[in-house]
């Protein structure tokens, strides 16, 4: 074989792989720019981890805030003493 027909099928498969590395890379970053942002993104804006004096509290789905909801739905229940031992008789 000529060394010039090598070099350009050489040339020509290298600029090919190039191509599809810079399209793979495009569609990725087009992909990951084009998402929308989840509901499910805690609103305080400080990062504080307190739920309970956040304004979205009734209608957020986090798991720390159901978990907080249960927690204080358990806490308001009459006739639930959590707090004092039972005795020992």
């Amino acid at each position: 074989m000529n060394d010039d027909n090598m070099t350009t099928r050489r040339r020509w498969f290298t600029a090919g792989l190039r191509w599809t590395a810079a399209g793979v890379i495009s569609a990725v970053s087009v992909r990951l720019l084009s998402r929308k942002p989840t509901e499910e993104s805690c609103v305080d804006p400080h990062g504080h981890l307190n739920c309970r004096d956040c304004g979205a509290l009734n209608g957020c789905s986090l798991p720390r805030a159901l978990s907080l909801k249960q927690f204080l739905q358990k806490k308001e229940t009459p006739g639930n003493s959590k707090t004092t031992r039972p005795s020992r008789a």
